[in-house]
C-alpha cells in the first residue's frame, strides 16, 4: 500500500483491488461447480488451499505489517461513536436480508437450495443463481479480511484459517441448512451475537484455545442434530412461497419424462430429481389425482388424457388471437361506470384492459404488471398493482403480500383466466402459486366471471383453485361444444358465447 504514510487515494486503490480478487475468486468457484460440474465442498475447499498457498508464496510465509493509519481506521475507526466494523457488519447484515427476502435472485436462491432439478423445470436460470452466490461469497470474504487486516495491523496468508469452524457453527447455528434451501439474515445475526458471547466469555476465563475448538465443534453436531429434528417435525408448517413452485416444478419434470419415455418407476425418478421415494410417491398421487397419470407397480404410465401445463407468456398471446379479442370486448360491456373490478393474469384480461378506455370512474386491481401498463393512460380508471415478488417470465406479482391484500378486499367483479376447466375436476391453473391468487380471488367479488376460450375446455391442469359452480358468468368463444356449455347450466352457470 506504499507504507505506512500512502495517500488515501491509494488506500482506495487497493481495497478496490482486494474487492476485484475476491470476486475473481468467487468466479473461479462458480465455474468449477457449474462448468466442470465439481460437488460444491469439494471445489471450494480445494481452491481454499489453492489460495491460501498462493498467498504465502507471494509474501514468502511471512507476516506483513506497517500498514497506513488511513487503512487502520477501517478496522478501529469509529462513525458518530459507533465503530466502523460494527456499522459495516449492519449494513451487510440488512443488505443480505433485503437481497434474500425482497428480490427475485433471493426467492431463485432458496427455490436451487432446496432442489436444483426443479429449479430448473420451474424455469429459475441455476448457472446464474450460483455465479451470483459465489461473487457475492468472494467480495464479502474481501470485506472480511480487509477488516481483519486493517483492525491487527497485520497480514498473514493463513491468518482466516482459524474463521472456518466458527463459520460453518455461525451459518447452522441460524438455521441454514448444510443441504440447502433454508435460512434467514436474522437468523445469522441472532447466531453470531450468541456465539460472540460464548467467546467473550472463553476469553475472560482464559480457556485453551483446543478447549474452544473442542465446544465449537460439539456445538456444530449438536446443533446440526437438533436442525434435522426441528426441520422433521415442521416440514409440513414451512412458509416460503418457493414451495409450492418446486413441486409445481417437479410434477412437470415428471410429466416431461413420462412424455419422453412413457413411463418411470419410483426409484429412477428420486435418482433423477435428487429427492426421497416418498417425495415421488405424493406426487404421483397427486398426478394421479388430477387424473392425467395410472399408478403401477412400483411407477407410473401416462394415463392418455389431454392435461395443460404452463406455456410462456410470450406463447400464450399468439394463441387464440381472434376469439380472445372477442371474449375480452364482451367482457367489457360486463362493466358498468364507478365498478371496482379485478383483472385476473392472463393474455384474455389484457385483452379486457384494453377495452376499458370507454367506461368511466373505475377502479381496477390487477397483480398482473402488462394489464397495469396498459391502464395507465385511462383518462379516469383508478389502478392499484397488489404488490408482491415478481415471477419470472409472466410479469405477474405473487405470495404473501399478493395473498394478503386479496384477502382483505371485495370488489363488484372479479374476471378470472384458467388454464383448464373440467366438468368433474373443476377449474385448474399449471401454476400452483397463481392458483392460491386465483382461489382466493373466488372470494374477493361479488360477481365471478370466468373468460376462457373453447381450446381450455375439457383439460385438467395439475393444480384445481376451484370448482364449476363458484362461477357466475363464463364467457367463451362461439365455437364451443354445445354439451359443454349444457354441463355449465346444469351447475347453474350463465354461458355468453361470442
Amino acid at each position: 500500500m506504499g507504507g505506512s504514510g500512502a495517500s488515501f487515494g491509494v488506500v482506495v486503490l487497493a481495497v478496490a483491488m482486494a474487492l476485484v480478487i475476491g470476486i475473481m475468486c468467487g468466479t473461479l468457484n462458480a465455474l468449477l461447480v457449474t462448468k466442470l460440474q465439481i460437488a460444491p465442498m469439494l471445489a471450494t475447499l480445494g481452491t481454499m488451499n489453492l489460495f491460501t498457498g498462493l498467498g504465502i508464496v507471494l509474501s514468502k510465509g511471512t507476516a506483513i505489517t506497517g500498514f497506513p493509519e488511513v487503512f487502520q481506521r477501517i478496522g478501529n475507526g469509529s462513525i458518530l461513536g459507533i465503530p466502523v466494523p460494527l456499522v459495516l457488519f449492519v449494513l451487510g447484515i440488512s443488505f443480505m436480508a433485503f437481497l434474500l427476502n425482497r428480490t427475485k435472485y433471493g426467492f431463485n436462491l432458496y427455490m436451487y437450495g432446496t432442489n436444483s432439478t426443479a429449479s430448473f423445470y420451474s424455469r429459475v436460470d441455476n448457472t446464474k443463481v450460483v455465479f451470483i452466490t459465489y461473487i457475492l461469497s468472494g467480495m464479502i470474504s474481501s470485506i472480511a479480511g480487509i477488516i481483519i487486516v486493517s483492525r491487527i495491523n497485520t497480514a498473514k496468508a493463513d491468518y482466516g484459517s482459524s474463521y472456518g469452524l466458527q463459520a460453518l457453527v455461525v451459518a447452522v447455528l441460524g438455521g441454514i441448512s448444510p443441504s440447502g434451501g433454508s435460512g434467514k439474515a436474522l437468523g445469522l445475526l441472532y447466531s453470531i451475537m450468541t456465539l460472540q458471547v460464548i467467546s467473550s466469555g472463553f476469553n475472560l476465563l482464559h480457556v485453551n484455545s483446543f478447549i474452544k475448538d473442542l465446544t465449537w465443534g460439539v456445538l456444530l453436531v449438536v446443533v446440526m442434530l437438533w436442525n434435522q429434528k426441528r426441520g422433521k417435525r415442521n416440514k409440513k408448517m414451512d412458509g416460503f412461497d418457493y414451495t409450492q413452485e418446486i413441486i409445481h416444478g417437479r410434477l412437470i419434470a415428471i410429466m416431461e419424462y413420462l412424455k419422453k419415455y412413457g413411463r418411470l418407476t419410483v426409484l429412477d425418478m428420486s435418482e433423477y430429481l435428487n429427492v426421497s421415494q416418498a417425495t415421488i410417491r405424493r406426487d404421483l398421487k397427486e398426478l394421479q389425482k388430477q387424473g392425467v397419470i395410472r399408478r403401477t407397480h412400483g411407477g407410473a404410465v401416462l394415463n392418455g388424457i389431454s392435461t395443460t401445463f404452463e406455456y410462456q407468456y410470450h406463447d400464450k398471446v399468439a394463441m387464440m388471437m381472434d376469439e380472445k379479442e372477442r371474449i375480452a370486448i364482451q367482457a367489457a360491456l360486463e362493466i358498468e361506470d364507478g365498478d371496482a373490478v379485478f383483472l385476473d393474469s392472463g393474455t384474455t384480461t389484457y385483452q379486457i384492459a384494453q377495452h376499458l378506455q370507454e367506461r368511466k370512474n373505475l377502479t381496477v386491481i390487477t397483480y398482473d404488471m402488462s394489464i397495469a401498463i396498459a391502464l395507465n393512460n385511462h383518462p379516469s380508471a383508478q389502478v392499484i398493482v397488489t404488490g408482491g415478488a415478481v415471477r419470472t417470465n409472466y410479469n405477474v406479482l405473487v405470495g404473501s403480500i399478493t395473498e394478503q391484500f386479496i384477502r382483505n378486499m371485495m370488489v363488484d367483479k372479479v374476471f378470472l383466466s384458467a388454464d383448464a376447466v373440467d366438468r368433474n375436476f373443476g377449474i385448474s391453473n399449471a401454476n400452483y402459486i397463481e392458483s392460491g391468487v386465483k382461489s382466493l380471488l373466488v372470494k374477493a367479488g361479488k360477481k365471478i366471471i370466468l373468460v376462457a376460450d373453447r381450446t381450455k375446455f375439457n383439460k385438467l391442469a395439475v393444480s384445481k383453485f376451484c370448482d364449476i359452480k363458484d362461477i357466475d358468468l363464463i364467457i367463451t368463444d362461439k365455437d364451443i361444444s354445445p354439451d359443454i356449455v349444457e354441463v355449465m347450466m346444469r351447475n347453474h352457470v350463465e354461458v355468453k358465447r361470442v
